[in-house]
């Protein structure tokens, strides 16, 4: 990762030991602080568990997950869209992930695809692409949302089932050992609420003065 110096915390932080939303409105709306404390649980109990050697971190944007894993690999290489929303420092290539990516073979250990891949409008392109530069016996760490409004538009493509991951990890050559979701029906109705609560006027003024 470049600039490794610079980094600082964007949209997750660590508080007492846990990695929490930041309270940061510009890099966590109030909308969507709830999801976000889910994904905080989510990512760091699975980096914990897998993340080694040297990582990819694939569409990552401000690198937000970058205090998770750094203790845990020994080096990292940050890609990004070149027409992504979150421009960075730290990122090492731009690249399409519909297309190739611009690594050799074998180069990896861990690979890290947070809430990206309903963004790729060719998903088994990159899958084999994830594939083939992982190294054998690696991991790929990957999320995605299932129930969750349009975002990132227009390059906001699909909503996947277990199924449908498995098979498209199946059919690149990649074999799924965990599967699991982050939240259930009580969790999604939170997160609806908080959005639509959130596009009343009064109720982001109240967010915005005690939250």
């Amino acid at each position: 990762m470049r600039n490794r110096d610079l980094w600082q915390p964007t949209r997750v932080v660590k508080i007492r030991g846990q990695f929490r939303p930041s309270s940061d409105r510009r890099m966590v709306d109030v909308s969507s602080r709830f999801i976000v404390a889910l994904l905080c649980r989510f990512y760091d109990q699975a980096i914990c568990r897998y993340a080694r050697g040297k990582l990819l971190d694939l569409g990552c944007g401000h690198v937000p997950y970058y205090q998770m894993y750094a203790p845990l690999v020994s080096d990292s290489v940050c890609i990004d869209w070149p027409q992504s929303a979150h421009s960075s420092p730290h990122l090492d290539a731009l690249a399409d992930l519909n297309h190739s990516i611009p690594l050799p073979d074998n180069s990896f250990d861990t690979i890290l695809l947070t809430d990206v891949l309903e963004h790729i409008a060719e998903p088994q392109i990159l899958l084999r692409e994830i594939a083939r530069v992982m190294k054998p016996g690696g991991c790929l760490i990957a999320g995605v949302p299932f129930l969750y409004w349009l975002h990132e538009t227009p390059n906001d493509y699909y909503r996947y089932t277990e199924f449908a991951l498995r098979r498209l990890c199946e059919r690149s050559g990649l074999t799924v050992v965990s599967l699991r979701a982050y939240g259930a029906a009580p969790e999604v109705l939170m997160d609806v609420i908080g959005k639509l609560l959130a596009a009343v006027p009064v109720f982001r003024l109240l967010a915005r003065d005690y939250g």
